[in-house]
């Protein structure tokens, strides 16, 4: 029940990140982008032995349908910093206002290669050290907020890379096991959890997107995760969800919760997609939501449902 507890203070805590960036209403078009090439299978000589199948436990794939409501939505928790408050977290109460809303920043220019975990509070840190962040684009002056636009889906997923080499550095600190560890996003930030399990995961780093970015201590961490969220998203890139079988299957996708209303414009690509990843093998649950515009947040009581289906994907 511990665990429980805290795996639903964790999603709390990127709900409130979500609401805070806020959802895109319209289909952005999508950028430009390669897939990786499909793998071939090495060549095996017939008087080889045969190697030894690791054993794996597929989860049994789950879909439920269900009604929207925000009878379920969890709010701020009381204990939860004001610069934090994201409110009841039902869409009727969001305002687009809240995109332009800051942040609080780190306190001392905090970075993941100097910061101390401290769990008796959320730690606002800076991912990169000044002068060696692998980026391509100059970020405009006095923005609020984090969002994925001007910035490429390479950028996003290498800060995805990041912030897991940190936690998975200093898991005993946090009281988890690094190897129990979930990536997860809302809308675009579904986008950016996928470019990361897609190309930028493991061994990866900065130098793959910029020569001239400097690995250092924390890049020996590899940054693996075991399961994904996908909270109205998908794999793909802005609007466009991901139809090649061949590049998803390369990808190795860990387990992936689906969650989606059949109000949000791209709901046959995320019918697609699922139904794509079941011919994948990929292990799945789906949670659809009747009549759920695209950014319903927190609604639809399926916050409790994730933190149980990781119960299971960790066990």
């Amino acid at each position: 029940m511990r665990r429980f507890r805290r795996l639903q203070a964790a999603l709390l805590a990127a709900l409130a990140a979500a609401v805070v960036t806020g959802c895109g209403r319209e289909a952005v078009n999508a950028g430009d982008g390669t897939e990786p090439a499909p793998v071939s299978a090495p060549e095996t000589s017939e008087t080889a032995p045969p190697e030894e199948e690791e054993e794996t436990m597929q989860m049994e794939e789950q879909t439920e349908r269900r009604p929207g409501s925000s009878e379920d939505t969890l709010p701020t928790p009381e204990d939860f910093p004001e610069g934090y408050d994201y409110g009841t977290g039902r869409i009727g109460d969001w305002d687009f206002s809240a995109n332009y809303r800051r942040l609080p920043e780190p306190e001392e220019n905090l970075t993941v290669l100097s910061a101390e975990p401290d769990t008796s509070r959320i730690q606002a840190i800076y991912l990169w050290e000044e002068g060696n962040v692998p980026a391509q684009t100059v970020e405009p002056e006095n923005m609020a907020g984090y969002f994925l636009r001007p910035y490429t889906q390479e950028e996003g997923a290498l800060d995805v890379a990041r912030a897991m080499r940190f936690i998975r550095k200093n898991a005993d600190a946090y009281g988890i096991d690094p190897d129990d560890i979930a990536v997860m996003g809302y809308s675009a930030g579904g986008i950016q959890a996928g470019e990361f399990f897609l190309h930028y995961d493991g061994e990866v780093n900065g130098t793959a997107l910029d020569p001239d970015y400097v690995p250092d201590e924390l890049d020996a961490v590899p940054a693996e995760a075991s399961a994904c969220g996908m909270i109205y998203s998908f794999y793909g890139r802005l609007s466009v969800a991901s139809m090649d079988e061949e590049a998803l299957r390369a990808g190795d996708l860990p387990p992936t919760f689906y969650c989606y209303g059949t109000e949000d414009p791209f709901y046959r690509q995320f019918e697609a997609q699922y139904d794509l990843m079941q011919r994948v093998g990929a292990s799945t649950r789906r949670i659809v939501l009747e009549d759920c515009p695209h950014g319903f947040g927190g609604d639809g009581g399926w916050v409790e449902d994730y933190a149980a289906w990781l119960e299971e994907v960790f066990a």
